[in-house]
C-alpha cells in the first residue's frame, strides 16, 4: 500500500529541488518564472483538471458521504486556521498563505497513489475527491486571498469576489469537466490529444515554480506560520476526516482514499495563486515543500489507522 506513496512524493521533492537549482543557475531571470507561473495557473493546470474529471466515472452512491465529510472538515479547518493566525498575530499576506496551506490539497499526488492501492475503484474514488475539493478549496482560497490582501476599500468586495470566482480558471475547468462528464460529451480527437499534451506539462512546471520560489533561510517569524500550516493540514484535518469516516461506518476502500487525500500536502497551485493575488509566495513555497516532506510518513500513519 505504501510502495506507491513513497516514490511519488520523492519525485515531487526532486522536481522542486530542480526548480530551486535552475532558478539560481541557468534560469535566474525572475520574469521568466513569473511568466511560467501565469502559464500554469491560466492554461496548463486547468487543462489537466478538465482532462481528468471529464473522463472519469462519477456515478455511485458513495458520492454523498464523501461530500459531507470533506466539506464539513474543510469548513472546520478553515475556521480553525483563521483563528490560529489571528491569535498568533501573523501579518496579512503570511496569514493568507498559512490558511491556504491549511486546507488546499495536492489532489494529483493522491490521484497517482489511488490506483496503486485499489485499482480502478481507487481511480474513481480519487476523481470524486478531486471534483469535490477543487471547486470548494479554490473558491475558499480566492476569498481568503482577496479578503486578506486586497487594500482597495472603495471596491465592493462582494462584486469583486464574484468576478474573481467566476473567472477562476481552475473552477471553470472543473465545471466544464463535470458538464462533459454528465452529458457524456467528447472532444474531437485532435482536441483531446492537444489537451493531453498541454496537461502533461502542468504538474512538473508548477513544481519547478515552487522550487524557484524557495528562500534558503528561515527566520523565526517564518517558523511559526510553517508550524501552524503543517499542524492544521497534516494532523488536525486528516484526524477529522478519518474520525468522521469511521463514525459513519464507511467501507474500507472509501476510508483508504479519504485518508490519502486528507493527508496530502498543499496543492502546488497555491503557489502561483499566492503570487497572483498578493500572498506571501516564499512562505507558500516553504509550506508546500515541508508538508510534502512530512506527508510521506504521516500518510503511512493514517493508512495504518484505517487499515
Amino acid at each position: 500500500m505504501v510502495s506507491v506513496a513513497f516514490p511519488t512524493i520523492l519525485s515531487v521533492l526532486l522536481v522542486i529541488l530542480l526548480g530551486f537549482i535552475l532558478s539560481r543557475t541557468l534560469l535566474e531571470n525572475e520574469a521568466f518564472w513569473s511568466g511560467v507561473s501565469r502559464l500554469c495557473y491560466w492554461i496548463l493546470f486547468p487543462v489537466l483538471l478538465f482532462d481528468i474529471i471529464s473522463e472519469t466515472s462519477l456515478s455511485g452512491g458513495v458520492v454523498l458521504p464523501i461530500i459531507l465529510i470533506l466539506t464539513s472538515a474543510l469548513l472546520v479547518i478553515i475556521l480553525l486556521s483563521i483563528l490560529a493566525c489571528y491569535l498568533s498575530g501573523f501579518e496579512r499576506s503570511s496569514a493568507s498563505s498559512v490558511i491556504q496551506g491549511s486546507f488546499r490539497h495536492n489532489g494529483f499526488i493522491g490521484f497517482a497513489i489511488a490506483p496503486g492501492l485499489l485499482g480502478t475503484i481507487g481511480t474513481e474514488l480519487a476523481a470524486i475527491c478531486i471534483a469535490i475539493l477543487v471547486p470548494i478549496t479554490n473558491i475558499a482560497a480566492v476569498i481568503v486571498m482577496i479578503l486578506y490582501n486586497r487594500q482597495d476599500t472603495n471596491t465592493k468586495i462582494s462584486r469583486f469576489l464574484l468576478k474573481e470566482i467566476t473567472r477562476n480558471p481552475l473552477i471553470i475547468a472543473v465545471v466544464l469537466g463535470l458538464l462533459f462528464n454528465y452529458f457524456e460529451m467528447a472532444l474531437p480527437t485532435f482536441a483531446t490529444l492537444t489537451f493531453e499534451l498541454l496537461g502533461d506539462g502542468a504538474l512538473s512546471l508548477l513544481l519547478l515554480c515552487v522550487g524557484a520560489g524557495l528562500v534558503p533561510s528561515f527566520s523565526a517569524a517564518r517558523i511559526a506560520p510553517l508550524f501552524v500550516a503543517i499542524l492544521m493540514k497534516l494532523i488536525i484535518f486528516p484526524a477529522m476526516v478519518v474520525t468522521a469516516g469511521i463514525w459513519a461506518g464507511l467501507p474500507a476502500d472509501i476510508m483508504i482514499i479519504l485518508a490519502i487525500f486528507a493527508a496530502m500536502p498543499c496543492a502546488v497551485s497555491a503557489f502561483p495563486l499566492a503570487k497572483q493575488l498578493g500572498g506571501n509566495a516564499p512562505l507558500m513555497a516553504d509550506i508546500i515543500v515541508l508538508q510534502t516532506v512530512f506527508s510521506l510518513p504521516l500518510s503511512f500513519l493514517w493508512l495504518f489507522v484505517v487499515s
